[in-house]
C-alpha cells in the first residue's frame, strides 16, 4: 500500500460484483418475487372486482330495460283497460237512453190512445144524446100538429140543446 489512497484492486472489483449479484438474488427471492406475488394478487383481484362492477352495471341495465319494458306493457294495458271501460260504458250509456226513449215512444203512444178513446168515447156520448134529441124532437113533432110555428119552436129548441150538450 503506498501512498494511493484510493487503489483499485481487481480482486476487489470482482468481490463486489459478486457481493451485488449476491444481494441482488437475495431481494429478488425474499423481497422482489413476495412483492410481485402482493401486486399480481391485487392485480387479479381488481380484475375480479372490475369484471363484477361490468357484470353488476350490466345487470343493472338489463334490469332497466326489463322495468322500462314492464312500464310499457302496464301502461299499454292501463291504456285498453281505459278503452274498454270507455267502450262498455258508452254502450251502457246508449242502452240506457235507448230504454228511456223506448219507454218514453211506449208512455206518449199508451196516452195518444187514451186520448183517442177518450174523444172517440165522447163523441159516441154526444151522438147518442143528439139522437136522443132527434128522436125526442119527433116524437114531439109526430105528436103535434104540423104547423110552422111548432116546427120552427121545436127546430129552435132541438138547436139549443144540442148546443148545450155540445158545450158539456
Amino acid at each position: 500500500m503506498s501512498g494511493n489512497i484510493i487503489a483499485i484492486n481487481p480482486v476487489s472489483i470482482v468481490l463486489t460484483v459478486v457481493n451485488l449479484l449476491v444481494l441482488f438474488l437475495i431481494m429478488k427471492f425474499f423481497l422482489f418475487k413476495p412483492v410481485n406475488a402482493v401486486l399480481e394478487k391485487r392485480q387479479e383481484e381488481i380484475s375480479k372486482d372490475k369484471k363484477a362492477a361490468e357484470e353488476a352495471v350490466r345487470n343493472a341495465e338489463e334490469k332497466v330495460k326489463s322495468f322500462e319494458s314492464q312500464l310499457k306493457d302496464i301502461d299499454k294495458l292501463k291504456s285498453d283497460a281505459i278503452a274498454e271501460s270507455t267502450k262498455k260504458a258508452d254502450a251502457e250509456y246508449d242502452r240506457i237512453v235507448g230504454d228511456a226513449n223506448k219507454r218514453a215512444a211506449e208512455i206518449i203512444s199508451d196516452a195518444e190512445a187514451k186520448a183517442d178513446l177518450d174523444v172517440k168515447r165522447k163523441q159516441a156520448d154526444a151522438e147518442k144524446r143528439i139522437a136522443d134529441i132527434v128522436a125526442a124532437a119527433t116524437k114531439k113533432i109526430a105528436a103535434s100538429q104540423n104547423s110552422a110555428e111548432l116546427d120552427s119552436g121545436l127546430y129552435d129548441e132541438f138547436i139549443s140543446k144540442a148546443g148545450e150538450e155540445v158545450d158539456s
